[in-house]
């Protein structure tokens, strides 16, 4: 258990972020002007991370976020039926 909370301790970069989540460096951007990204981590100077914990926090809100009209729909459609 102990490895595994290390892995999602471990800080990545915005390239590193951008690949794993399958977006363009452009969109990251854009969300991160927006403010939708979570909290950055000022490494140095010039550099930033993200911990892969609030990444992993982060897709799963937008997952429940997502899913949450279409379970709406689905239940008015399923009170209509009965």
């Amino acid at each position: 258990m102990k490895a595994y909370k290390h892995e999602l301790d471990r800080v990545l970069s915005r390239q590193e972020i951008s690949a794993m989540l399958g977006i363009s460096m452009r969109t990251f951007a854009r969300l991160e002007y927006a403010g939708e990204m979570p909290p950055r981590i000022k490494l140095s100077t010039r550099r930033v991370g993200y911990r892969l914990s609030e990444i992993k926090a982060w897709v799963d809100a937008r997952e429940l976020r997502a899913s949450q009209p279409r379970r709406e729909a689905l239940g008015k459609q399923v009170a209509e039926i009965s």
